[in-house]
């Protein structure tokens, strides 16, 4: 069946409101283990040459204690979920999928099994054993396998894990806005191309903050494409996020990711972005991506992703240039906002409605926009605009209390 028919895309959004992180707590499971700095995979071929036969792993695993009854004190885990990739993203050809046993032994030993695929191809089977580094402190994990027999064509010779529990983080619920969309792209084929309009959430949470970079892990990917036309996509996964903030604003991303399109299955989908310009000024986030190991030419995933935090609660409502929270735009809102910027006098509850032109920040320009729109016929501030009660349009430079729109009040 050819799966890129030329369809029409609603342009339908729907979201779902979801609820906090603290409902959320096999996100992701419990026992999973990230691959650290110095895990790598060495294949090999019988009948070619290869350009690069050691290759920087990155991934996942999942590690849970089994109950074997007569074992003693020696506690043995299995290895779970196995999924590992390059480093750099390159190719879908060193995805590396599978799962195993790890066991330590009295005295500080330590033993492998694994049955690794290379590719989807016929699972090898690993195994390695040692004395544990003093330096690596339980639950990190230092260990190498070998292969038993080596495979045909080109095949595994041994990996290395390092690795350990995925860093803690405190993470905020983000959702999508309905700019987002999914694209199943082609570089050299002439169909068309409709962006599929998706909605759903993640969560980010910082792991390191190293100015000027700061650091991010996404967890519980959820996208799901909305409208009508082509059978819906379901996108879930986790990824990166990271943060330059010196001489220029930059971010760039990195999604790890499971499509479930035209009732197939698809793992190990990493798409990424170039370290660029923010496209919205954090903690919104406007970026692209596209996948950097598509299995061929003729199917290459791109998002744009539009998102912002979600709190599960509904929007504050206000009037933007109404900074001092009296019920409506005159000539003290923006002496109010001057007085803030270069006074030190107080901070909106609202910092939206100091916002007047919705520029996404709260600067000079705030003001003279109100004062052209007061007394020299300027344009009105942006939505929900300066008469009428309602929430912003999108990305928000924070609301937390406005009280002239509250019934009552």
């Amino acid at each position: 069946m050819n799966r890129f028919l030329v369809y029409t895309v609603a342009p339908v959004i729907a979201f779902t409101l979801c609820p906090r992180v603290s409902a959320q707590p096999d996100c992701p499971p419990e026992g999973t283990y990230e691959l650290l700095d110095g895990s790598e995979l060495r294949i090999d071929c019988f009948v070619c040459e290869l350009v690069e036969n050691v290759i920087p792993l990155v991934g996942r695993f999942r590690l849970e204690e089994l109950h074997l009854g007569q074992v003693g004190d020696e506690p043995v885990y299995a290895l779970r979920d196995i999924e590992f990739r390059h480093r750099k993203g390159k190719t879908s050809y060193h995805r590396v999928t599978g799962g195993g046993t790890y066991a330590i032994a009295a005295g500080g030993a330590q033993t492998i099994a694994l049955a690794l695929s290379l590719r989807g191809q016929e699972p090898q089977n690993l195994a390695g054993a040692g004395a544990i580094d003093p330096a690596v402190v339980w639950p990190s994990i230092d260990i190498e396998a070998t292969v038993d027999q080596p495979g045909q064509g080109i095949f595994i010779q041994s990996v290395r894990l390092v690795a350990a529990p995925v860093r803690p983080a405190k993470f905020t619920q983000y959702r999508l806005l309905p700019e987002s969309y999914w694209l199943v792209d082609c570089d050299f084929c002439r169909r068309l191309v409709l962006p599929i309009p998706i909605e759903g959430n993640f969560l980010l949470g910082q792991v390191q903050d190293t100015p000027p970079f700061s650091f991010y892990r996404m967890e519980c990917i959820d996208f799901r494409a909305t409208g009508v036309g082509p059978p819906p996509a379901v996108i879930s996964g986790f990824g990166s996020y990271t943060r330059f903030e010196e001489v220029a604003l930059l971010e760039t991303m990195t999604l790890d990711l499971g499509v479930d399109q035209w009732g197939e299955g698809f793992k190990g989908a990493v798409l990424q972005s170039e370290m660029k310009s923010r496209g919205a000024p954090f903690p919104a986030i406007r970026i692209d991506l596209v996948q950097s190991n598509p299995v061929d030419s003729n199917t290459i995933y791109k998002i744009h992703i539009v998102a912002e935090p979600f709190d599960g609660l509904p929007p504050v409502e206000f009037r933007r240039g109404d900074a001092n929270d009296d019920g409506r735009v005159d000539l003290s809102d923006p002496v109010a906002i001057l007085n803030w910027q270069f006074l030190g006098e107080v901070e909106p509850g609202c910092r939206e409605t100091a916002d007047a032109n919705d520029d996404g920040a709260s600067d000079l320009s705030d003001p003279v926009y109100l004062l052209n729109y007061l007394f020299l016929g300027g344009e009105e501030p942006a939505k929900p605009g300066a008469a009428a009660c309602g929430p912003g349009p999108g990305f928000g430079v924070e609301c937390a209390k406005y009280d002239s729109c509250v019934p009552g009040k």
